[in-house]
């Protein structure tokens, strides 16, 4: 479990992290809907992390 859930965060970064780092520079003369798109790929990107933490404090734990 906390491998594939490593795994998947970690794939949530990099799918997240490429258009972001693209569309962030340009945010102000962005419309509604790519407002949108750099919105919802931060919220990938939380979600990456949190399963990345999450896998971490589950292999400190279960090997406490």
């Amino acid at each position: 479990m906390k491998k594939f859930l490593l795994i998947i965060g970690i794939a949530f970064l990099i799918f997240g992290l490429y258009p972001f780092v693209k569309y962030i520079s340009d945010f102000q003369i962005l419309s509604s809907y790519g407002k949108g798109f750099v919105i919802g790929k931060v919220l990938i990107l939380v979600l990456g992390c949190s399963l990345i933490y999450l896998s971490i404090r589950l292999k400190t734990k279960e090997s406490a």
